[in-house]
């Protein structure tokens, strides 16, 4: 058995959304796009994530999910982002 992904990291209970527009999850971020050959990078310092803070901001082992599609940042709690097309885990190998 495979194992499976929870849901969207929300710590403090809001409803998803766009990131620094009212309401959002704190795992919310932006769409990306990947490249004909499904490469996509993103760099961002992102204001309450933390690497090994407090639960409440601290992103390791959170899970990274891709979706098929793009997030509408309406639809509750998924954005109406489509299925799950991959997914990995934030982890700390150096410090």
């Amino acid at each position: 058995m495979q194992a499976q992904p929870g849901g969207h990291w929300n710590p403090t209970g809001m409803e998803h959304g766009k990131r620094g527009e009212g309401q959002f999850h704190a795992g919310d971020v932006i769409n990306l796009t990947a490249d004909a050959d499904g490469k996509v990078s993103w760099s961002q310092d992102i204001k309450g994530w933390t690497i090994g803070g407090d639960e409440s901001t601290n992103i390791l082992n959170k899970g990274i999910i891709i979706h098929d599609k793009l997030d509408d940042f309406k639809t509750q709690p998924t954005g109406a982002a489509g299925g799950r097309v991959a997914c990995g885990v934030i982890v700390q190998t150096a410090k």
